[in-house]
């Protein structure tokens, strides 16, 4: 997932070296983060029971 968002925000200059690198994958991380965020929330994720709660395993 993250090379593919730091690939669509691919910028190629004039001299052919990408100057701003580190800028255009920080925007990228933060991107997927982002969406990964709003997924956890939409999908209610954050509800569910996790192996930390105790009583998640009935026997």
């Amino acid at each position: 997932m993250n090379n593919t968002v730091v690939n669509l925000v691919h910028v190629v200059g004039t001299g052919g070296v990408d100057e701003l690198q580190v800028v255009r994958i920080s925007i990228a991380q933060t991107l997927s983060f982002v969406i990964v965020l709003v997924l956890f929330f939409a999908t209610k994720a954050w509800r569910k029971p996790t192996f930390r709660e105790p009583g998640w395993l009935k026997e």
